[in-house]
């Protein structure tokens, strides 16, 4: 046996891959695909260059992983998230705007509820600026069915078509919050001079202004705001 088959077999092969996906979570998530290398993932991973190749066929095949990893780690939660949904929806006197707003409150606990959740939503917003051979994997298995389910939603809301051009820009208006409290929690830390945001806070004023805007489409008026998000 060679000295790398048996470098490679000191830790599992199902250890190693989960450690180079782990480090590829972070490192392309917060440097990019191109500038992320063999051999930093590998030293990330605290594993054998060789293990890239050899469990991956390459570094595009660690990417790939990473992108399926984060389809998989969020798909559970996403299509509960759409489950419920629809079921509210099926109830009698069912509010359209409360039922948009709890699901767009999970969107953003998803992202922002954990650390692991901020790098899946680092790597995806990558995604979005350079779309690579994953996008379609991750357009396909996470972002088309929280968009539908969303302009199906506002389609209600609007009795409007849910293919129609109108309302898929208004579905995106409202996931937009999840950018918003994610990539923009720095600026609004720096003008509240808060050193983290509380979470709690903010799904209350996430849900708060969705209904805000769903009942603003209906022609509704809306609650009181909730509570501050600084802490």
């Amino acid at each position: 046996m060679s000295s790398t088959i048996r470098a490679l077999h000191e830790v599992p092969g199902e250890a190693t891959r989960t450690r180079l996906i782990a480090a590829g979570l972070e490192l392309f998530g917060s440097l990019g695909f191109e500038a992320v290398t063999t051999r930093l993932l590998s030293a990330r991973a605290g594993v054998n260059q060789a293990a890239i190749p050899y469990h991956f066929g390459g570094k595009q095949g660690v990417y790939l992983a990473v992108a399926q990893h984060l389809c998989d780690t969020n798909g559970d939660r996403v299509r509960q998230a759409i489950a419920t949904a629809r079921s509210g929806l099926d109830a009698s006197a069912a509010d359209v705007g409360v039922v948009l707003a709890d699901f767009i409150v999970t969107c953003v606990d998803i992202v922002a509820g954990s650390e692991e959740g901020l790098l899946h939503y680092a790597f995806l917003v990558r995604e979005q600026l350079a779309p690579s051979v994953a996008f379609d994997m991750i357009f396909d298995q996470m972002l088309l069915p929280v968009h539908q389910l969303v302009c199906e939603l506002v389609a209600r809301l609007k009795g409007l078509k849910p293919d129609a051009e109108e309302t898929m820009l208004l579905a995106h208006a409202f996931l937009a919050q999840v950018a918003g409290f994610v990539t923009g929690r720095r600026l609004l830390q720096r003008r509240l001079k808060v050193d983290e945001l509380d979470l709690s806070a903010v799904l209350d004023m996430v849900r708060y202004f969705s209904i805000a805007a769903a009942h603003g489409l209906q022609g509704k008026k809306s609650a009181e705001l909730p509570c501050q998000i600084g802490r």
